[in-house]
């Protein structure tokens, strides 16, 4: 009896070795690549900046959104608009984003399947929020205070007054204000200062300091 019982543990063994081994094969793809430093970029604009000693990446978009988020060097992946992204070696100078997941929020941004290439740019840092603060007016009259100790804003235009906080997720996105949904606050090269929103006070449109 006992030499049965052991003759099927040992078949047993086998059989869960070679499927184990299987499984294992069936689900390998491109390693990682780890612990990358400097800015990468790719064919449409995009850029990200990676920072091994601080576990953290900074992306800025083509129309130059600037937003700070996590990335794990050992592990090859960082986080980006609620989800994990593998680096997924090409070749040493070459990755291919991989996203973990799926979603069916249609403001979700998605960068799966971007392949981004090493290049010798300056790298990129998140804005420091207090380059936002203060009062700013666009052509149309619209008026914005942005307050970045209590993270409010007020604002005010011929439509009429509104006021609300202003917050950066720490996803790769970057600072917005809760208006319209959340509308992005980008410093423009010449100091000025675009909201990313359909609100017609303040869609496309520039803000200068007052």
């Amino acid at each position: 009896m006992n030499k049965r019982f052991f003759t099927i543990l040992l078949i047993f063994a086998v059989f869960t070795a070679v499927f184990a081994g299987c499984g294992g094969s069936s689900d390998e793809g491109p390693e990682n690549l780890l612990n990358i430093d400097g800015t990468w970029t790719d064919d449409e604009g995009f850029a990200i900046s990676f920072y091994p000693d601080e576990s953290i990446c900074v992306i800025r978009t083509p129309y130059g959104r600037i937003g700070q988020s996590s990335y794990t060097p050992e592990k090859g992946y960082f986080y980006f608009d609620g989800f994990i992204y593998d680096l997924q070696a090409v070749d040493p100078d070459t990755v291919s984003l991989r996203k973990n997941g799926h979603s069916r929020d249609e403001t979700e941004e998605s960068l799966d399947g971007y392949v981004f290439k090493r290049t010798d740019l300056a790298d990129i840092r998140a804005y420091d929020k207090y380059v936002f603060s203060g009062n700013w007016v666009n052509e149309i009259g619209t008026h914005i205070t942005l307050n970045m100790d209590a993270m409010e804003y007020d604002t005010h235009s011929e439509n009429g007054v509104g006021n609300g906080t202003i917050d950066d997720e720490g996803n790769g996105k970057g600072l917005f204000i809760f208006r319209d949904g959340k509308s992005y606050l980008i410093l423009n090269d010449d100091g000025s200062l675009t909201v990313i929103t359909e609100d017609p006070d303040f869609a496309n449109t520039t803000f200068v300091r007052e």
